[in-house]
């Protein structure tokens, strides 16, 4: 029999003898052998040994720091390249705490969407009952001055031409997208009509309209395929249509009777991600049958962006009480398993959203009269600063993007009625004075 299994006895360890277990009405209260004092003694001893167990697993189970991150010389450097030290921690909130605001102010109505181009930049206008396109002189990349921004005309597939604006039929715009980004060659958007609701302009063919309707459904979203424009996916109300950009007679393929779908976005050159009702729908559009729901939300999704230089693997997703982020890398698991979230809140049914290569997400709320641009880092999983826009009152944010400038500095550009507003940093070149002598010095000790 093993040591300590005796019925009826305790074995005391340090005198390594049995003893009787006596009942306590038997002998005293402070009799070490009783049965009350052997039963707080066996628990004692079995909670020393579980402890003793959790530590052992724990201490096998815990990465062990090394101690060179505590060295003098060689700590920090190791701390910001793992991104554990104070200079990563600061680093997005110190950048957008220089954000400077500039506003243009455009003689139009309401100012849908810019697009930057080499000589100007192309702009939408949707304004009454009527939708516009211009073609302006100006760079919005380079400072803006107020008292030089004038538009003009240019030639539209329209009805109705005047010697100030291009008229496309009785529509509101609903959404545009230009490919690429810088520079775009390939124009489309939507309108709310529910014929001729979709307008695409390419280089060397002539403008097109064509008609998607999925059963009457309004049109939310329209995205160009980023990594071969040669196509596009809308989101409609109740369904995703992949549509050919630059073949007429091809209407594309659609997936319809899905959930409300306000948003969708290009996970690779063949994939697409939606927003339908709660869950990110993932289609693979070489088969109409190759779909999946692989991420709930939890709540209505209002808005959904893949991540720059992500590779195709994270996507954020919006509803009006939170962004989140997935990745889909990882298995699908229930409500509430993104990588992070924020809270947010915001009360329209669809959210201007854009993400920078940096890592910052910018998101257009609204709460009664009350509308911001909040920012968000993806590297800090928290808010960093909230922007204001401008007027008491401000008007609805129609489109909200980060932009790059001719020599590559980051900025971030918002419609906003009938303005333009553009938050930026100073140019670099003025702020850090020498940097090119500091650089060269940097080359000569190198060796280079």
């Amino acid at each position: 029999m093993n040591v300590g299994s005796l019925p009826g006895y305790y074995y005391d360890e340090e005198k390594r003898k049995y003893f009787k277990i006596q009942a306590d009405a038997a002998v005293p209260s402070n009799a070490r052998y009783s049965s009350s004092n052997v039963k707080h003694e066996q628990d004692a001893v079995k909670k020393r040994k579980l402890d003793h167990q959790f530590r052992t697993k724990q201490a096998a189970q815990t990465i062990q720091r090394s101690k060179i991150l505590s060295n003098a010389t060689y700590g920090g450097r190791l701390a910001r390249e793992l991104g554990t030290g104070p200079c990563q921690t600061n680093a997005d909130e110190s950048h957008v705490s220089h954000l400077t605001r500039q506003d243009v102010q455009v003689q139009a109505p309401s100012l849908f969407a810019v697009h930057p181009t080499r000589n100007g930049a192309t702009a939408a206008l949707g304004f009454g009952s009527n939708v516009a396109l211009y073609e302006s002189p100006w760079n919005i990349s380079a400072r803006l001055d107020p008292t030089s921004i004038w538009l003009s005309s240019r030639v539209s597939p329209g009805p109705l031409d005047t010697d100030l604006w291009s008229f496309l039929g009785a529509q509101c715009i609903v959404s545009t997208s230009v490919w690429p980004a810088r520079d775009p060659k390939i124009l489309a958007f939507l309108t709310d009509n529910s014929r001729d609701n979709v307008y695409v302009e390419a280089p060397h063919t002539a403008a097109q309209l064509r008609t998607v309707s999925l059963e009457g459904d309004p049109l939310w979203q329209c995205v160009i395929n980023p990594f071969d424009p040669v196509s596009m996916a809308i989101a409609a109300t109740r369904g995703v249509t992949h549509l050919p950009c630059l073949d007429h007679d091809d209407h594309g393929e659609s997936l319809s009777d899905l959930a409300e779908t306000r948003s969708v976005d290009w996970l690779d050159a063949t994939t697409i991600a939606a927003g339908t009702g709660r869950s990110v729908l993932l289609w693979d559009t070489r088969s109409s049958d190759n779909k999946r729901d692989r991420f709930n939300h939890g709540a209505q999704i209002t808005a959904l962006q893949t991540v720059p230089r992500s590779g195709g693997t994270q996507i954020m997703v919006a509803s009006n009480r939170r962004i989140s982020l997935y990745d889909t890398r990882f298995r699908p698991n229930g409500t509430g398993n993104a990588l992070l979230s924020f809270p947010m809140l915001h009360e329209n049914t669809t959210l201007t959203l854009s993400i920078s290569p940096r890592g910052l997400v910018a998101a257009a709320t609204k709460i009664g009269a009350d509308h911001k641009v909040q920012l968000f880092s993806l590297r800090t999983g928290s808010e960093l600063k909230a922007l204001h826009l401008p007027g008491h009152r401000a008007a609805q944010v129609t489109q909200l993007a980060w932009r790059e400038d001719d020599v590559g500095a980051e900025y971030l550009q918002a419609c906003v009625g009938n303005r333009l507003v553009k938050w930026g940093w100073e140019d670099p070149a003025e702020e850090v004075e020498g940097a090119d002598e500091y650089i060269a010095e940097m080359m000569r000790h190198s060796g280079r």
